[in-house]
């Protein structure tokens, strides 16, 4: 019975797996010859729990790093963000690139820390368990892992927000170019309506220099608007190339 074969349990939280936060428990039992085995699997509700004391203590691999910004330069922990000063060109790209590195690395780092985690319930419960039978040596051992897998998380977040930022950009500029282009539609129409098809330069042809001359006449304050609106066009499709 439980009550006969335990004295106290130390239940740990892990947080491991392959989404952002996956937790595990793991059950530290001595009994009373003071021998000391570990488990996954807590003592069952319906046998006998008197006399059992609890503690509770944290191993913490979730949540994340704050952006800390030093200088001109963003960080994650230990995590330099791209600059985004000047908005270089394709800046937007090189996150996007980042954050496919960083989930990889967050997910071989996950994995090793769930290995690390079934390595101590493995050992401790081995004629080996006096290397592993601390559980805040196990925190110390994995603390550089959980350290960096908040900091991956952090960064990742950062791109995300950067990733919407960049689609709202988009979304603006696209809206802008669709403005713009249809405004240009409309003045070529009403100069075609008033002035006619622009007619070919042939100084072979009778009355050709005429022609061509009364015709951008006509055109003359069509044309200022269809330059600037072109102008305009060119300018708002160069952002779009940095996004």
């Amino acid at each position: 019975m439980w009550s006969r074969l335990v004295f106290n349990i130390f239940i740990v939280f892990i947080t491991v797996g392959a989404s952002l936060s996956v937790a595990g428990k793991l059950y530290k039992i001595v009994d009373e010859q003071g021998n000391v085995t570990f488990s996954q699997f807590p003592p069952s509700p319906y046998e006998d729990q008197q006399g059992v004391q609890v503690e509770t203590q944290q191993v913490d691999a979730g949540g994340e790093s704050s952006v800390e910004v030093k200088g001109i330069t963003s960080y994650c922990g230990a995590i330099q963000l791209p600059q985004e000063r000047s908005r270089k060109r394709n800046f937007y790209s090189e996150v996007a690139s980042r954050e496919k590195y960083w989930r990889d690395d967050l997910e071989r780092k996950e994995k090793q820390l769930s290995r690390s985690r079934e390595e101590f319930l493995k050992y401790s419960n081995s004629k080996y368990r006096s290397s592993y039978n601390s559980s805040s040596a196990y925190e110390e051992r994995n603390r550089q892992t959980i350290e960096a897998i908040k900091d991956l998380r952090c960064a990742i977040s950062w791109a995300k927000s950067k990733a919407q930022e960049s689609n709202a950009a988009t979304d603006l500029m696209n809206q802008e170019l669709m403005r713009l282009d249809t405004s240009l539609q409309s003045v070529q129409a009403q100069q075609d309506a008033a002035c006619g098809a622009e007619p070919v330069y042939d100084p072979s042809v009778a009355g050709n220099k005429k022609l061509v001359d009364d015709w951008k006449h006509c055109a003359r304050d069509y044309q200022s608007n269809i330059n600037k609106l072109e102008r305009l066009i060119m300018e708002e499709s160069r952002k779009l190339e940095k996004f």
